[in-house]
């Protein structure tokens, strides 16, 4: 399971990604089950890349 730090992650992007009816939320559950992708908050944005293998 992921976890982000949300220290830096404004409250208004927080809700829409972890709110089941967040409109962001669909990709927070991707983010929870595909290893290929990982997130990070910076500058109070989230950053989504795909890993390579």
């Amino acid at each position: 399971m992921m976890t982000l730090d949300t220290a830096k992650m404004c409250s208004h992007l927080q809700k829409k990604l972890f709110e089941e009816d967040g409109e962001y939320h669909r990709l927070w559950m991707a983010l929870q089950n595909d290893e290929e992708l990982t997130a990070v908050v910076r500058s109070r944005q989230l950053h989504i890349t795909l890993r390579k293998k």
